[in-house]
């Protein structure tokens, strides 16, 4: 078998394969909340956890030191278990291997891009597949936990959209890393080839609390920044209130994208759950 690089590699059992960060805000509150009530309601005058923000926890920690080293003390002792590969509840794993299988199964011959029309086509096509692959191939199965019950995060989405832009190109021998560049800094992706020929995509899910200023402010700002004239915005249901809250976005997107001098595309994915699958409507 072909090396995957030529460095060394270090084999690590799973049992040691643990979420970083170990220590997180929303853990560290839930603590004090269970060891600290007493000092919350009356320093801070909470009554109701679900109504603290994450800035707000901050702050309580900023000015409780002393809090912090004991709830550290805590985790020590607590120790952290390793993460479930398995049934990987937060789609860490299994997007790879996932978007891999589904590509070798579904084969597609793309064109390489070698001016703006034929750009245009290569990225709306891509987003089609990630379409395809989630709503008619069961790939929403893998945004929700083995149960189907709990959605998993934005990050879970734009994980599975990765993989099916690496498998495709690395099938249609595109170069990934100077035709498509992949951008995992302030907006979720971007893609190139040339100067000319660029797209910024977003990917978010509709029950994210700032997603209309993902597609308002975000996306346009980025582009702007970027001197980019092409967006995409891809939406992530996943349930019949997700889809009623973008009723109309298609509008919205226009008006945007007129108002702004750039060409803006909205995709509305439905991940619902136990959705029949195509072979079956």
């Amino acid at each position: 078998m072909k090396p995957l690089t030529e460095k060394g590699v270090v084999l690590v059992p799973k049992k040691y394969l643990g979420e970083l960060p170990t220590i997180s805000a929303d853990e560290f509150f839930d603590y004090c909340w269970s060891n600290k009530n007493e000092e919350l309601r009356d320093q801070y005058s909470i009554e109701v956890k679900s109504q603290v923000k994450k800035s707000d926890i901050i702050e309580i920690a900023r000015q409780n030191r002393d809090w912090i080293a004991i709830y550290e003390e805590y985790r020590e002792e607590k120790g952290s278990n390793a993460y479930d590969i398995d049934k990987d509840p937060k789609g860490y794993y299994k997007w790879v291997l996932d978007t891999l299988k589904y590509v070798k199964e579904n084969t597609y011959n793309f064109i390489i891009p070698l001016n703006q029309k034929e750009f245009e086509k290569f990225t709306h096509e891509v987003i089609d597949q990630y379409e395809q692959f989630l709503e008619n191939n069961s790939g929403y199965k893998l945004l929700w936990d083995d149960k189907g019950r709990k959605a998993k995060s934005e990050e879970a989405s734009q994980l599975l959209f990765t993989g099916i832009v690496k498998h495709y190109c690395k099938a249609n021998n595109i170069d990934l890393n100077r035709e498509v560049n992949l951008g995992r800094g302030p907006v979720d992706f971007k893609f190139s080839s040339g100067y000319e020929n660029r797209a910024l995509i977003e990917v978010k899910l509709a029950r994210n609390s700032k997603f209309w200023n993902g597609l308002e402010k975000q996306l346009i700002k980025y582009l702007q920044v970027e001197d980019i004239k092409n967006g995409y915005f891809i939406v992530i249901c996943y349930n019949d209130n997700d889809l009623k809250k973008v009723n109309g976005i298609d509008k919205i997107t226009r008006e945007v994208g007129k108002k702004n001098n750039v060409v803006l595309k909205t995709y509305i994915i439905d991940a619902t759950y136990n959705k029949l699958s195509a072979s079956k409507l």
